[in-house]
C-alpha cells in the first residue's frame, strides 16, 4: 500500500504539468489511507515544496517576477498564520471563499477567450492582494487548493502555462518550506516521517521535464482548452469539497 501511494506522487509530477489541477484535495485522502489526517497533510505540504522547487528549476526563464516578488510578502505571512491556526478557521468557510474566487477568475479568463474580446488584460491590485492572503493561508494550513487558486488568478491575467507554471512554484516552493519548517518547530511532523518523499525526487525530476517537452510542443489552441479544462475541474472539486463537508 505505501509503494503504491508514493508511486501515485510521483507520477501526479507529470499530470498536474499536463492539466494543472490542484493536487493536495486528491494526495491528503490517498496519504490518509496510510497515516493518520494530520501528518498526511504534512507530508502533502512537503512533497510540493520539493514539487515545486524542481518545477520553479525547470521553468525558471517563464517566471513572471513581478507577481512573485509583490505577492510573496503577504503570502509567506499567511503561510505562517495558516500553519498554526490550521483547525481554527472553519474549513467550509475557507473553501467558500475559494470557490467563489475561482469562479471569478474563471469568468475572467473566458472572457478573453471570445472572438470579440479586444480589451488588454488589466491588472487589478485587490485581487493580486486577495488572492496572495487565500492562497498562502491554504498552502500553509495544508487543505489543499493554494497553489490551485493562485494558477487560476494567474491564468485570468493572460499568463501561458508555461509561465503559470513557473509563477507559481517559484511561490509555492517558498510558502511550502516556510509552513514545512513551523511544523518541524512545532512537532506537528517529524523529518523520519518526511524523509521517503525525498527519494522521489529522481521521479519528480524526469516526470517534470517529460511533462514541460509535452507543454512546449501543445498549440495555442489546445493549451486555451487544457486552461478552460483546469478552470471547469478545480470549480467542480471545490464544490463537491464544499458538498463533502456540509
Amino acid at each position: 500500500m505505501t509503494f503504491a501511494i508514493y508511486g501515485l506522487i510521483g507520477l501526479s509530477s507529470f499530470f498536474l504539468i499536463i492539466v494543472p489541477i490542484t493536487g493536495g484535495i486528491v494526495l491528503n485522502p490517498l496519504l490518509s489511507l496510510i497515516v493518520d489526517p494530520h501528518t498526511a497533510v504534512s507530508m502533502t505540504v512537503f512533497f510540493f515544496t520539493l514539487n515545486s522547487a524542481i518545477k520553479a528549476a525547470i521553468f525558471y526563464r517563464h517566471i513572471v517576477w513581478k507577481y512573485s516578488i509583490t505577492m510573496l510578502p503577504v503570502s509567506v505571512i499567511s503561510a505562517i498564520i495558516g500553519t498554526y491556526a490550521i483547525g481554527l478557521a472553519p474549513e467550509f468557510l475557507l473553501y467558500l471563499i475559494m470557490l467563489l474566487m475561482t469562479i471569478y477568475f474563471s469568468f475572467k479568463k473566458i472572457v478573453t477567450l471570445l472572438p470579440e474580446y479586444k480589451n488588454p488584460i488589466k491588472e487589478s491590485a485587490s485581487g493580486n492582494f486577495a488572492t496572495s492572503i487565500a492562497s498562502g493561508f491554504m498552502q500553509g494550513a495544508g487543505l489543499g487548493g493554494g497553489g490551485s487558486l493562485r494558477k487560476v488568478y494567474f491564468l485570468s491575467n493572460g499568463m501561458s502555462l508555461l509561465q503559470m507554471h513557473g509563477t507559481t512554484s517559484s511561490l509555492s516552493v517558498i510558502l511550502g518550506a516556510v509552513s514545512t519548517f513551523v511544523r518541524l518547530q512545532t512537532d506537528q511532523v517529524t523529518f523520519d516521517v518526511l524523509l521517503p518523499i525525498v527519494y522521489l525526487i529522481p521521479i519528480m525530476i524526469l516526470a517534470t521535464a517529460f511533462g514541460k517537452m509535452a507543454l512546449v510542443r501543445l498549440s495555442e489552441r489546445i493549451s486555451n482548452r487544457i486552461i478552460i479544462v483546469t478552470l471547469a475541474i478545480t470549480t467542480v472539486i471545490l464544490s463537491y469539497k464544499l458538498a463533502t463537508i456540509l
